[in-house]
């Protein structure tokens, strides 16, 4: 039997959920992490074989003033726009691409389209970088030679997931350990 409150803390939960989904990250203007775990929620519930990635953009270093900050924006924003249009033009059509703060990504993806995505994302995110530095942007401020990104993955089932949060944080500890052993490229998980 489903009791009162019990019913209530669902509906406010529910609402929650459908508010933060609805909201575009207001830093990049792509999925926010409330959308993101959504989708991976609804893979699950209909027992998809999926891939999640959780890609990390290092090397922008420490926010000291606000014209870091704001420049810090500035490239984060260019390297969304560019991870976005990549998407579409290689033909992604079944990926969810969410900004989770900093510079992280996390993309949602069906688990054939994983090699090839890897691929395109770094090659995207290479030209990204070679285009900021050709145009100058932050040019006395970044050291673009430092700014390379991290690629963890993990391939996902129902069996072995129950929620996004279980997806997120398997995928948050393949990234760590990319990053510890010091690898700058793709890293799978078990």
């Amino acid at each position: 039997p489903i009791t009162k409150q019990a019913l209530l803390e669902k509906v406010a939960q529910m609402s929650e959920l459908a508010q933060s989904t609805a909201k575009p990250d207001p830093l990049t203007g792509l999925s926010s992490l409330g959308a993101l775990k959504r989708e991976i929620d609804f893979r699950l519930f209909r027992s998809e074989a999926f891939a999640m990635c959780l890609v990390d953009v290092v090397g922008l270093g420490g926010v000291a003033t606000e014209e870091a900050a704001a420049l810090k924006a500035t490239i984060l924003r260019r390297i969304a726009g560019a991870f976005g249009g990549m998407l579409k033009s290689a033909g992604f059509y079944e990926t969810t691409l969410s900004h989770f703060g900093q510079g992280q990504f996390g993309v949602a993806l069906p688990k054939e389209d994983l090699e090839r995505f890897c691929g395109v994302m770094l090659t995207t995110f290479e030209q990204v970088v070679l285009t900021l530095q050709r145009e100058k942007v932050g040019a006395q401020a970044v050291d673009y030679s430092r700014l390379s990104v991290h690629i963890a993955t993990v391939e996902l089932s129902s069996e072995r997931f129950q929620r996004s949060q279980e997806v997120l944080e398997s995928t948050a500890r393949a990234l760590r350990g990319a990053k510890r052993d010091g690898q700058s490229k793709v890293v799978s998980s078990d």
